[in-house]
């Protein structure tokens, strides 16, 4: 994170994803960009990096899954959980096709993005604890 010290740095504008801890992770560093550019598309902070106009942080599977012409991907020295699913109704079991399509990106994702953790969905509530903190108002049962 050090290495962002200094420079314009280019990333997500919703201050509820991962804008949020990109900037818990550069307060935690003592990091202080030149200046922060924010977008509301992924695709356009890695475009801005290729110009040479700063350093994109964004989302892994946008990262790893899209090829832009000058621009390396490079890991950070401090982790930034980046969380997203795939959603069903509770209510309607899925089909055969769809529980196979979830299994496809899934091992598809995990050739593609390093570290990627698919995690049981009966316990999602642990995984967002421990990426946006325990919820002081749930009683696990």
């Amino acid at each position: 994170m050090g290495d962002l010290a200094g420079r314009c740095l280019i990333t997500m504008a919703n201050p509820f994803r991962l804008r949020r801890r990109v900037n818990q992770a550069l307060e935690a560093a003592n990091v202080r960009p030149l200046r922060i550019t924010d977008t509301n598309v992924a695709l356009t902070a890695l475009q801005l990096a290729s110009t040479g106009f700063g350093i994109a942080i964004v989302e892994p599977a946008t990262a790893h899954g899209t090829q832009v012409k000058n621009v390396e991907i490079r890991p950070l020295d401090m982790d930034i959980p980046f969380l997203w699913g795939i959603f069903s109704a509770a209510s309607k079991p899925l089909s055969e096709t769809a529980r196979e399509l979830i299994q496809l990106i899934i091992r598809v994702s995990a050739t593609r993005i390093p570290r990627i953790v698919a995690h049981d969905p009966r316990h999602i509530d642990r995984v967002a604890d421990a990426t946006f903190g325990a919820d002081p108002h749930r009683q696990d049962v």
